[in-house]
C-alpha cells in the first residue's frame, strides 16, 4: 500500500477559494500539511496562492502535480491507497457510495459545504461524579455525534486497561459502547480490519478475543471483520487510530462504571493525520510483528492482519 496521501482537485480548491479567508480552506490546508499532496494545481497557480504555496513549503516540495484521479483511483478505489482523503468533482451520491462502503474519505463541494466543520479538532470534556450521569456511556449523542461522523476500515485501540478485567461486563460498559459507535454498518469488497492492544491475564485471552468476535457480530452482523486482540506492557497511551482519523484519551476508554465516569478528561477528535500518526502506528506495528502464538504461549489472538501496518513498512 502506498502512503496516506491528499488527493485535491483544482475545481474543489477553485470552489473554496470563492469565499475568501474561509475557516474551511485553512482547515483544509492545515489537513493536507500533515501528509503527501497529490493534485492537478500548477506550479504557478500553487505560487499564486498563500494557502498552498505555505502547505507546499511545510511539505518540503512534495506535490505530485501528474495524477489522474478520475479513473485510475476514484473509481478503481480498491487500487488506490485506502487511507487517503479525496476532495473530488464528483456528484454526492457517488461520494457517499465510496465513504460508506469502503470507509474513505470521499467530499464533494455539496459535502464540503454541508460539513464546514470537517476539518476541525472536536474536543468533549468528560466530568467525574455522581451528578453526572453517562448511561449509554460511549453512545452518548454528544460523543456519538462526533465520533460516529466519519467512516473507516481499519482500526487500531491502545488502552492498557479496556480488556484488563477480563470480563465480558468492562466490554458491555465500554469496549462494546465505543465498537457500536465507530464500526461501519459493512464494507463492500474488503474486509473491516481490527487491532486491540491492551493488558489482560494471558490465560484468558482466547476467551476475551471470543467475545468481542461474538459482540460484534451482534452489533454489526452484515461486517466482515479481521480482528486480532494483543496482550502487551508496552502501551501507555490511550489512543485509536484509523485510515481517516484519530482518538485520543486522555484517561483510557475504559471509562465509564455504571453510568458515570470513573474519570474527568478531554476526549479530542482529529479527522486528519497529526503529525505522530505514523509513529502511533509504528509502535504497534513492532510489537505485532513481535508478536507469538504457540501451544505453550501466546500474546496474539487473530492473523495479525491491519492495512494500516503496511503504511509505515
Amino acid at each position: 500500500m502506498e502512503d496516506v496521501v491528499f488527493f485535491l482537485q483544482k475545481d474543489i480548491w477553485s470552489h473554496l477559494s470563492m469565499k475568501g479567508k474561509s475557516i474551511l480552506r485553512s482547515e483544509v490546508c492545515n489537513a493536507m500539511s500533515k501528509t503527501t499532496v497529490h493534485t492537478n494545481i500548477t506550479k504557478e497557480e500553487l505560487a499564486e496562492d498563500e494557502y498552498l504555496f505555505q502547505v507546499y513549503n511545510d511539505n518540503g516540495g512534495r506535490f505530485e502535480f501528474d495524477f489522474c484521479i478520475e479513473e485510475k483511483y476514484i473509481n478503481s478505489m480498491l487500487a488506490a491507497p485506502l487511507s487517503s482523503t479525496y476532495l473530488v468533482e464528483k456528484d454526492t451520491i457517488f461520494c457517499e457510495k465510496k465513504w460508506k462502503k469502503q470507509g474513505v474519505t470521499v467530499l464533494n463541494k455539496n459535502l464540503l459545504d454541508k460539513n464546514p466543520s470537517f476539518f476541525s479538532l472536536k474536543e468533549s470534556y468528560v466530568c467525574k461524579g455522581k451528578d453526572v450521569r453517562y448511561n449509554k456511556g460511549w453512545e452518548e449523542q454528544e460523543f456519538q455525534s462526533v465520533l460516529g461522523y466519519h467512516h473507516c476500515n481499519a482500526l487500531i485501540l491502545m488502552d492498557k486497561y479496556i480488556c484488563k478485567e477480563g470480563s465480558v461486563s468492562r466490554m458491555n460498559r465500554n469496549l462494546k459502547s465505543l465498537l457500536n459507535v465507530l464500526l461501519p454498518e459493512s464494507l463492500e469488497g474488503l474486509p473491516f480490519q481490527l487491532s486491540i492492544f491492551s493488558e489482560f491475564d494471558q490465560m484468558q485471552g482466547k476467551r476475551i478475543h471470543q467475545e468481542i468476535l461474538d459482540t460484534i457480530s451482534v452489533i454489526r452482523p452484515n461486517l466482515n471483520i479481521q480482528f486480532t486482540l494483543y496482550h502487551t506492557h508496552e502501551i501507555h497511551d490511550r489512543i485509536i487510530v484509523t485510515n481517516s482519523y484519530m482518538i485520543e484519551v486522555g484517561a483510557g476508554f475504559a471509562l465509564f462504571k455504571n453510568g458515570i465516569a470513573a474519570n474527568e478528561t478531554t476526549i479530542r477528535y482529529f479527522p486528519y493525520k497529526k503529525p505522530d500518526y505514523y509513529q502511533r502506528i509504528r509502535s504497534v506495528a513492532k510489537i505485532s510483528q513481535k508478536s507469538e502464538a504457540n501451544e505453550n504461549f501466546a500474546n496474539h489472538w487473530g492473523n495479525k492482519e491491519n492495512r494500516l501496518f503496511e503504511i509505515v513498512q
